[in-house]
């Protein structure tokens, strides 16, 4: 449980509170909340040139503070403008700043408005136009457009909630994640690859893992493959995608031809996928072409020698196990 000090600069004067926070939890509880809001014909009660807001572990440990250049108070609710917060852990300094802040005094909810940036000391970004925050319990919840950056990879989408230090969150829906394969290449790059899925999509930086879920599309340069989740494993450094696991309905689609399987394996710095459990491959045929007649070759079984063996290029590879990320 953390305690909250708030120290007030009032022209010359201050004054400080410290209150008891609410118990913590594993799942994010930030959530929208319109008491927030100061309103508009509440009474100015006080002005102030500094706002510092604090939270403490229990064992005295500073945990994170904010302070504002200045706040205004109007009934429950504080309006602090150029917010800047930071937290600290053992692993991870994450620092949040906006525009403008309002604080409700009672609960301690935070709503922050106007290029809401968090930004961690290991080089994970997220970036909206509103956020919610919970101090007490170090979360997050919007409903807003975001933005998540590293230095290999981009993410947007609709909807997010998680810690502030990033090392939890899930942006909720309508994901594309456009990514580097390899650590030399530029964001943007023309050899990126794209991800996209209805959401949500969750980063676990504790495990260094990336769950995609929901009409999954992975868009290669030599390919598309699609599937119902795919688990994506982190390189702890960069962030980047080592490599990823594909289940449910996995299909691989190149050039019209089609291949499917239980499961399957993808490498983007190799640009490689193994298609594993029961591969299958469908090939089309132009309206003119035939295969070949088969030829039965010494007294093994029968193979075609006239037809390409995969016609995927290197996305489609024998199945065997993948190579070690």
């Amino acid at each position: 449980m953390l305690a909250v000090v708030l120290l007030i600069s009032l022209a010359g004067c201050g004054k400080s509170s410290r209150t008891a926070s609410s118990a913590s939890s594993s799942q994010p509880q930030a959530a929208q909340d319109d008491s927030l809001l100061p309103a508009a014909t509440g009474p100015l009660t006080q002005a102030m040139d500094r706002f510092t807001m604090e939270g403490f572990a229990p064992d005295g440990t500073k945990r994170w503070e904010m302070e504002g250049m200045g706040a205004n108070i109007h009934d429950q609710v504080v309006t602090v403008y150029r917010p800047i917060a930071t937290g600290r852990d053992k692993t991870r300094t994450a620092h949040l700043n906006a525009s403008m802040a309002f604080v409700n005094q009672e609960n301690r909810r935070v709503r922050l408005e106007h290029d809401v940036r968090i930004h961690t000391s290991d080089g994970v970004w997220l970036e909206g136009p509103l956020m919610y925050w919970l101090p007490d319990r170090e979360e997050f919840q919007t409903d807003e457009p975001v933005r998540l950056e590293t230095d290999h990879m981009f993410v947007r989408g609709r909807g997010a909630v998680g810690y502030t230090n990033l090392k939890i969150a899930t942006i909720l829906r309508d994901v594309e994640l456009v990514l580097n394969p390899t650590r030399n290449e530029p964001p943007g790059d023309i050899h990126h690859v794209t991800i996209t899925c209805d959401g949500p999509l969750t980063f676990d930086y504790q495990r260094n893992v990336a769950t995609f879920e929901d009409n999954v599309r992975v868009h290669d340069m030599q390919g598309d493959l699609y599937s119902s989740k795919l688990v994506a494993y982190l390189d702890k450094d960069s962030h980047t995608i080592a490599y990823a696991e594909a289940t449910g309905n996995v299909r691989i689609v190149q050039e019209g031809h089609t291949a499917s399987g239980g499961r399957a394996v993808y490498e983007p710095a190799k640009g490689k996928i193994t298609l594993l459990d029961a591969p299958s491959l469908f090939i089309k045929m132009e309206s003119n072409q035939r295969l070949p007649e088969p030829k039965h070759v010494g007294g093994g079984p029968r193979v075609d020698p006239g037809q390409p063996a995969m016609p995927f290029g290197r996305l489609l590879k024998k199945p065997t196990a993948p190579d070690a990320p």
